[in-house]
C-alpha cells in the first residue's frame, strides 16, 4: 500500500536532504553498545582464573603469535605442570577462536542496535519532444519496522554475546585439565621407565646366577630358559616404556601447541590424593550451579525466548516512511511526503511464530538434557575417582611392601640353595606388577581428580553462584563512534 501527501511550495533542495538523513542516522545512533570488546574479553578470564587457578591479560592471548616459541621453559629445566598449563594458553588456537567469536558477537550486537540505512534515489529527466524544461526528483526513505524489532534482536544479540564469553571460559577450563592430564601422563611415564629398569636389573643379576650355578653344574639347562625368558620379557617392557613415555610427550607437547618440539626433557610434579573430595550430593549441586555449559544452554534458551518475540512482530505491518522531492516541467517544486505499509495478507507470522515457539522448546529441552549429563558425568566421574583413589591405597598399603619382601628374601633363598628358580621368578613377577599397578592407580586417581573437577565446574572451592554476565554493556556517544 502507498500512499502520498503532496504540497506545493519551494521546498529544501537535495542537499538539505541528505544532510537531514545524516542527522538522523546520527541521532538514532547515539547511546549505542560500544564496538570496543576488551570488558567481554576480561569477563571471560574473570571467570576462567578461579577455575583454573592462573591470572592472566587476555590480550596477549588474543596479540601473541602463535607461532613464535614460548620464552617460558628452559628445556634443560624439568617442565613442571603451571608452566606446561602457561605455555598452553599463549600458544594454543581454540582459546583465540572462542576470543574473536567473542568480537564477533559483540559487533554483532552492536549491528543490531542500528537503524536500517536510509535510501535516497535521485531522478534527472531529459526533454525528448522538444521542448524546454526537464523534471527533477529526489527522495529519501527510511524502513521503520526496526524500531519494534529492535529490542528482540538485541536481546538475542545479547544472549549470543553471552553464550561467547561462557564458551571462551569453558575452553579455557578444559584446556587447563587437558594439559594436566597430559602432564600427568608424562610423569608416570617416567616412573614406569625407572620401574622397569630396576626390574630389568633384578631380572639381569638373576639370569647371572643361574648361568653360574648351571656352569657349576648345580642348574639345568630348563632353568637357564626360564631365567633368559624372563630377563627377555623385563627388557621388552623396558623398551616398550620408552615408546610410550615419547608417546605420551608428544601428546602433551601437541596440547601445549608445540607438535614439532623435541621430546629431548623430562617432567617434575607430583600425584594429587585428596581425601577431601565432597560428597556425590554437594558434587551435583555444584555441577549443576557452577558448569559454564549448563550456563551456556541457559543462554540459548534465552535466545529462543527472543527468536520468538521477534516472530511475533511478524504479525505486524513492515512500515517505511519517505520524503520526495520534485521539480516539474515548468520550475515549479514540491515536497512528497510518503508511506510505505504492507498489509500482512497472505502470509501473517503464523509459520514463522510456529518455528520460534518450536525452537523455544528444542532449547528447552537441551537445556534439560544438558543438567542431565551433567548429574550422569558428575557421579560417574566421581565413581571413577573413588575407584582408582581406594585401589592405589590398597596397593601402596597393603599389596607392595610384601610383594618387595618376598622377592628380596626369595632371591637370597635362591642364592643359599635354599628356594627353586620358580619361586624366585614368580616373586620377581609379582613384585613388578605390583610397584606398576601401584604406580598406574596412583596416575588414574590424579587424573580422574582433574577430571573430577572439571565435571563441578573447574574447582571445588568456587562459591556457589551461577556464573553470570552482564545483560547491560557499556553505552558510548555517537562521538566515540565517529572517532
Amino acid at each position: 500500500m502507498y500512499m502520498k501527501f503532496p504540497f506545493s511550495g519551494n521546498g529544501p533542495d537535495r542537499h538539505t536532504l541528505t544532510r537531514g538523513s545524516f542527522a538522523l542516522a546520527l541521532l538514532l545512533a547515539s547511546g549505542c553498545t560500544s564496538l570496543d570488546p576488551a570488558e567481554d574479553l576480561d569477563r571471560a578470564m574473570e571467570i576462567t582464573a578461579p577455575r583454573i587457578g592462573n591470572v592472566m591479560d587476555p590480550a596477549p592471548l588474543l596479540e601473541h603469535d602463535p607461532r613464535i616459541p614460548s620464552s617460558r621453559w628452559n628445556v634443560k629445566v624439568p617442565l613442571d605442570v603451571n608452566t606446561a598449563v602457561m605455555i598452553a594458553f599463549e600458544r594454543d588456537t581454540a582459546i583465540r577462536v572462542a576470543m574473536q567469536e567473542i568480537v564477533a558477537r559483540r559487533a554483532e550486537l552492536v549491528d543490531t542496535e542500528l537503524p536500517s540505512n536510509p535510501v535516497i534515489g535521485v531522478g534527472i529527466g531529459a526533454e525528448i519532444d522538444g521542448l524546454s524544461g526537464a523534471p527533477s526528483t529526489a527522495m529519501i526513505m527510511q524502513q521503520l519496522t526496526w524500531l519494534w524489532q529492535r529490542p528482540f534482536r538485541m536481546d538475542a544479540a545479547d544472549a549470543r554475546r553471552r553464550i561467547a564469553i561462557l564458551s571462551a571460559a569453558n575452553q579455557a577450563v578444559s584446556l587447563n585439565a587437558q594439559v594436566r592430564i597430559a602432564h600427568t601422563r608424562v610423569f608416570e611415564a617416567q616412573q614406569d621407565i625407572d620401574i622397569t629398569r630396576r626390574q630389568m636389573e633384578i631380572s639381569e643379576k638373576t639370569l647371572e646366577i643361574v648361568n653360574r650355578l648351571a656352569e657349576a653344574g648345580e642348574n639345568s639347562l630348563l632353568d637357564v630358559d626360564e631365567a633368559t625368558r624372563s630377563h627377555a620379557e623385563t627388557e621388552a617392557a623396558y623398551q616398550d616404556s620408552l615408546h610410550v613415555l615419547r608417546l605420551r610427550q608428544i601428546k602433551l607437547l601437541a596440547t601445549m601447541g608445540m607438535p614439532d618440539f623435541s621430546t629431548k626433557w623430562e617432567t617434575i610434579g607430583d600425584f594429587e590424593l585428596d581425601s577431601s573430595v565432597p560428597n556425590e550430593k554437594d558434587l551435583v549441586n555444584r555441577a549443576r550451579l557452577l558448569r559454564l555449559d549448563v550456563a551456556e544452554a541457559a543462554q540459548a534458551v534465552e535466545v529462543a525466548h527472543a527468536n520468538a518475540g521477534l516472530a511475533d512482530t511478524r504479525r505486524l505491518p513492515d512500515v517505511g516512511v519517505n520524503l520526495g522531492w520534485h521539480k516539474g516541467f515548468s520550475g515549479r517544486q514540491a515536497l512528497v511526503p510518503g508511506i510505505n505499509v504492507s498489509v500482512p495478507l497472505f502470509n501473517n507470522g503464523s509459520p514463522a511464530i510456529a518455528i520460534a515457539d518450536a525452537r523455544t522448546r528444542i532449547a528447552l529441552l537441551n537445556l534439560l538434557e544438558t543438567e542431565r549429563r551433567v548429574v550422569e558425568q558428575t557421579r560417574t566421574a566421581l565413581e571413577q575417582y573413588h575407584r582408582s583413589d581406594q585401589q592405589a591405597r590398597i596397593y601402596r598399603d597393603r599389596v607392595l611392601a610384601p610383594a618387595i619382601s618376598a622377592q628380596e628374601r626369595s632371591q637370597k633363598a635362591y642364592s643359599a640353595g635354599k628356594s627353586s628358580l620358580r619361586v624366585v621368578l614368580a616373586t620377581q613377577h609379582n613384585r613388578f606388577i605390583a610397584e606398576r599397578s601401584l604406580l598406574a592407580h596412583e596416575a588414574e586417581a590424579t587424573t580422574d581428580l582433574i577430571n573430577l573437577e572439571r565435571t563441578v565446574g573447574g574447582s571445588f572451592e568456587l562459591p556457589l553462584e551461577r556464573p553470570r554476565v552482564e545483560t547491560s554493556p557499556p553505552e558510548v556517544d555517537a562521538e566515540d563512534l565517529n572517532s
